[in-house]
């Protein structure tokens, strides 16, 4: 993983860890590789609600921040640039969805590894049928669902 020149891991050993709905959390811009109506819709008390916000992430002080319900990674990490950039979240991920635009976002004072999204995860409903006649299934799990590596500490030899 290449990290950054200047990044060195900290000598604590604790992490906090914040997670945090942020209920339609959008910006005006079009993302082109989301296909929501909504997504470039924000309602009139979005800026106080940056700002709200951005009190709040300064006054928490994590580590991790896991927020959802928020447009996407590149909003996010504009807003921790231009307003969290004294917190030192310099990593960013997000498995955003194509087609709906409140999504998962995690910001972080780490390096990120590895993003495993589970939208696929479908498991059989036991002792049950669908119409056709297959054993029935479900699909509780969407694009929400997903793990990050996080790396607290340089690996060791």
């Amino acid at each position: 993983m290449a990290l950054p020149s200047d990044y060195d891991y900290p000598d604590n050993d604790t992490v906090r860890v914040a997670t945090w709905n942020l209920e339609h959390f959008v910006d005006e811009y079009d993302n082109p590789y989301i296909d929501a109506d909504r997504e470039n819709q924000p309602d009139a008390a979005m800026e106080g609600r940056v700002r709200r916000a951005t009190r709040a992430l300064q006054r928490l002080d994590a580590d991790l921040v896991v927020l959802q319900e928020a447009e996407g990674e590149a909003f996010l990490q504009t807003l921790a640039e231009e307003h969290l950039d004294d917190l030192g979240y310099r990593f960013a991920t997000s498995v955003e969805n194509p087609s709906w635009y409140m999504n998962v976002v995690l910001l972080s004072r780490f390096p990120l590894g590895v993003v495993r999204d589970y939208a696929d995860v479908v498991t059989p409903i036991v002792g049950q049928r669908a119409e056709n006649g297959e054993p029935a299934a479900q699909s509780l799990t969407n694009h929400r669902l997903w793990l990050a590596d996080v790396r607290v500490a340089p690996r060791r030899p």
